[in-house]
């Protein structure tokens, strides 16, 4: 019967523990994305666009004539370019040279939602990217993206097979070039940076983990309730009213005995085992 309770309380033990971890795991979304905002058109590809020459870096190689340069992005993971751009959520490369630019590092969740004022759009957080030398300066390559609340301004996923899709907009660019920083400003219309409900209202998402802590608390109270009732109706009083009183009486001992079993792999007997014959 020990080794029955002992085995009970290191179920106990697991099963709150999972339900824990579960409740205080993140969803997706939540890892990645921007909350009251549909960005699923965003993160499922990689999106590249043309910029004018004014807008675009020098490159290394030398004689290399530039008449544009184009642009790849990518949210929620790199874009993984060769050469500079291994692990770049933006990076600058051209049609006549195989030169690239890391214009901006990847990070876990680049959005921000409060770059823009409520309910119209939001903006991007990316880290920076590499450093830019030229015969005047040498700065840090940044870049800042906006993207704009326009409901016709759709971004078709449709061509499912193709890794880099054109951003079907023509965005606004803007190239700073400071002692310091060099700041690329982006700024596109999207039908995902209107908000998904109404400004300030709630968002709610309950995880895997926070329904399965729910349906636990609330069947333990529903077992203690309904355990108790029916003791009452028996007679009986006291402690022995609570159910199954044996054993939530020895349940802590049983639930260290759990921990102990848990950490040292099942190779440590328990005090509650039987003693060896």
């Amino acid at each position: 019967m020990a080794d029955d309770g002992a085995e009970l309380g290191r179920l106990v033990f697991l099963f709150s523990f999972l339900s824990i971890a579960l409740g205080t795991t993140v969803s997706p979304i939540e890892l990645c994305g921007a909350p009251n905002y549909d960005v699923w058109n965003l993160t499922s590809k990689m999106w590249k666009f043309s910029s004018p020459k004014e807008f675009c870096l020098m490159p290394r190689t030398e004689n290399t004539t530039v008449d544009a340069c184009e642009i790849t992005m990518a949210f929620c993971q790199p874009v993984n370019i060769p050469l500079n751009c291994a692990n770049a959520a933006v990076c600058e490369s051209y049609s006549s040279s195989n030169d690239t630019f890391n214009l901006a590092t990847y990070v876990n969740n680049p959005f921000n939602t409060t770059a823009l004022p409520m309910g119209e759009g939001f903006g991007t957080n990316y880290g920076s990217g590499e450093i830019y030398n030229t015969t005047n300066t040498t700065c840090t390559l940044r870049t800042v993206m906006t993207f704009v609340c326009n409901a016709s301004a759709s971004w078709d996923i449709s061509q499912k097979n193709e890794p880099f899709l054109s951003v079907p907009v023509k965005p606004s660019i803007n190239f700073t070039q400071g002692p310091k920083l060099c700041t690329y400003s982006i700024k596109f219309d999207f039908a995902g940076a209107c908000p998904v409900s109404p400004p300030g209202g709630p968002v709610s998402q309950l995880s895997a983990g926070s329904v399965l802590l729910l349906i636990f608390f609330v069947s333990l109270i529903m077992y203690f309730v309904l355990g108790c009732f029916i003791n009452i109706v028996r007679g009986k009083v006291g402690q022995d009213i609570i159910p199954h009183q044996t054993f939530w009486t020895a349940l802590p001992v049983y639930i260290m005995d759990g921990i102990q079993f848990a950490l040292t792999c099942g190779e440590k007997r328990t005090s509650s085992s039987y003693q060896s014959i």
